[in-house]
């Protein structure tokens, strides 16, 4: 596909989505949630890539599940972190993760969700991977095919901006 300027684009034709790509969530149950700095699935399901595309583009991550909380105030964070030519990194606007800040003070099942967008540079290989940001005690995420999913999108492909 050879990139074309954004402005040259009728104005009635869609930015071009590329195929989103989706990773199998496998049934266990409940699970205790990992330490911090975990994946939040089993590690062939925390991460989605690689994307590494001849143009710059947006890719897009989004992930959901529900937990189950302590009886005491508890804080349960996740995060989606950028990984850049095999290390932690920011995309060409200087974001490396988008997280999400959940608390509960009854043991009840809630949703968490996340959605993230990041500019990403041509020809470099970019990673998605869904993280614990801290370790709450006596919680435990369930893990089943209808209530956790983890996919990724891009937006753009072959323009330029």
């Amino acid at each position: 596909m050879t990139p074309i300027l954004l402005g040259d684009r009728p104005s009635a034709s869609p930015v071009p989505v590329g195929r989103p790509t989706k990773h199998p969530v496998y049934s266990e149950g409940g699970v205790v949630f990992p330490a911090a700095g975990n994946y939040i699935v089993l590690t062939t399901e925390g991460s989605i890539g690689p994307f590494n595309l001849p143009y710059r583009y947006y890719l897009c991550a989004v992930s959901n599940n529900i937990y189950f909380g302590s009886p005491a105030w508890t804080r349960r964070d996740v995060a989606h972190r950028l990984v850049v030519n095999g290390s932690y990194g920011s995309d060409l606007n200087g974001r490396s993760f988008h997280q999400n800040a959940d608390s509960s003070e009854a043991t009840n099942w809630e949703g968490q969700s996340i959605e993230s967008q990041w500019y990403c540079e041509a020809n470099v290989t970019y990673y998605v991977y869904w993280v614990t940001w801290n370790s709450p005690s006596g919680c435990q995420y369930y893990r089943h095919p209808s209530h956790t999913n983890f996919f990724a999108y891009t937006v753009g492909e072959g323009v330029q901006t």
